[in-house]
């Protein structure tokens, strides 16, 4: 399963809002109920998560999620290495208890450097500190 088609799966799921969706950029909300389609849909894209709910963020999870704004320790994180670049998934809960907010992003290639802005992560950067 290719980024789009992940997309495109993940749209089937009864969704309470989709906030964006570009090329190389998913963001949506998940009601709860719906968290365990969506976690065996990205367990087949990504695999088991490199940072389970639950469990403190370390070393290389650290350095891979701090240019989108860090992973905390209720939160979820998913990474696919590609040919070329990476792939994420965060699932982060709301403090309501009944929604999720799910982000997938692409990074097509581009390194990530925590000490660079620039192209896609100043973007995802741009929206995750407001």
């Amino acid at each position: 399963m290719n980024f789009q088609n992940l997309i495109l799966e993940i749209k089937k799921i009864q969704l309470r809002e989709i906030r964006t969706n570009t090329g190389d950029y998913f963001e949506a909300v998940v009601p709860k109920d719906r968290l365990s389609e969506l976690e065996k849909l990205l367990a087949v894209h990504f695999g088991l998560p490199v940072k389970p709910a639950g469990v403190f963020a370390t070393g290389e999870v650290n350095k891979y999620s701090r240019p989108y704004g860090g992973v905390r320790y209720e939160q979820t994180m998913y990474l696919k290495r590609l040919e070329q670049g990476l792939e994420f998934a965060f699932l982060w809960p709301w403090g309501c208890g009944t929604l999720v907010t799910l982000k997938i992003i692409n990074d097509n290639g581009q390194p990530v450097d925590p000490g660079k802005g620039g192209g896609l992560v100043s973007w995802v950067k741009s929206i995750f500190w407001k």
